[in-house]
């Protein structure tokens, strides 16, 4: 029996005031099955410090704002 743990950015969007939020589902797998599953969220503006971010992340950022 194997436990395993995956997190992976599965949902990024931009709002109108270029926001950028995001969502990582953070998975538990058994055997290659899941078996529980939980969300982080954040959001973050124009100008904020993005370099601790998951390089999806930063990429839409990037393009959002123009940088």
């Amino acid at each position: 029996m194997a436990i395993t743990k995956q997190t992976v950015v599965d949902q990024i969007t931009v709002t109108e005031t270029n926001i950028v939020q995001w969502r990582k589902a953070i998975r538990i797998m058994e055997d290659g099955v899941e078996i529980s599953k939980s969300y982080e969220r954040g959001t973050v503006n124009q100008g904020d410090n993005i370099s601790h971010l998951d390089a999806k992340i930063q990429s839409v950022c990037n393009a959002a704002w123009g940088t």
